[in-house]
């Protein structure tokens, strides 16, 4: 079932076990090409969990990997101009002052059933980070990357990330805030790998 979004032949073709699978080609060397784009705006106050976009999943017996939503970015062994991800995620915070409600770029939610029980030390958490592949690339994965990257923060005295002082016992030079139920803690951090 051939369909034209963005100007580009996309086909939609049945998967394995059922579903769909949509599958495109381009040439396009510049600008913004989308597979799929929703552009969904609403104006009325008061709606309780507006999404633009959703995705249930429901298993009713054990599965090996159940996944809502599965993204992958394959870079087919090319170099990025720019950002490459497998997920992106932008949240742009109103021009006005917060008084109320949340924002975050990203909300990770673990719902616990009445019955659900796990042992001490399981391998159950908030996020999984894994790296795999092969071995010699991943040595140079370890060697070179970081856990995460924190970019734009000033680093001023009593800010999310400061660094306007230095403890020597242990070498801290910085802090991380966070807040876990409800207070605020902070994470100490050195610059240097082994505290000196």
């Amino acid at each position: 079932m051939p369909l034209h979004l963005d100007g580009v032949r996309t086909s939609i073709g049945p998967q394995v076990q059922g579903g769909m699978t949509l599958t495109e080609i381009t040439g396009a060397s510049s600008g913004n090409v989308n597979s799929i784009a929703i552009n969904y705006a609403n104006s009325v106050a008061g709606i309780n969990n507006m999404r633009a976009f959703t995705v249930d999943l429901t298993m009713g017996a054990s599965c090996a990997g159940p996944y809502a939503a599965y993204f992958r970015t394959d870079c087919v062994g090319q170099q990025v101009l720019g950002l490459g991800a497998a997920l992106g995620m932008e949240l742009c915070l109103p021009g006005a002052t917060l008084s109320s409600g949340e924002f975050h770029a990203m909300t990770v939610d673990i719902e616990c059933a009445a019955n659900f029980s796990t042992g001490v030390g399981g391998k159950h958490s908030f996020i999984k980070m894994e790296i795999w592949g092969d071995g010699s690339a991943k040595t140079v994965f370890d060697d070179t990357f970081n856990l995460f990257f924190l970019n734009g923060l000033a680093g001023v005295n009593g800010n999310l990330f400061d660094d306007s002082f230095s403890e020597n016992t242990p070498e801290i030079e910085a802090s991380l805030r966070i807040n876990i139920n409800g207070d605020l803690w902070y994470i100490p951090l050195m610059d240097d790998q082994h505290g000196a």
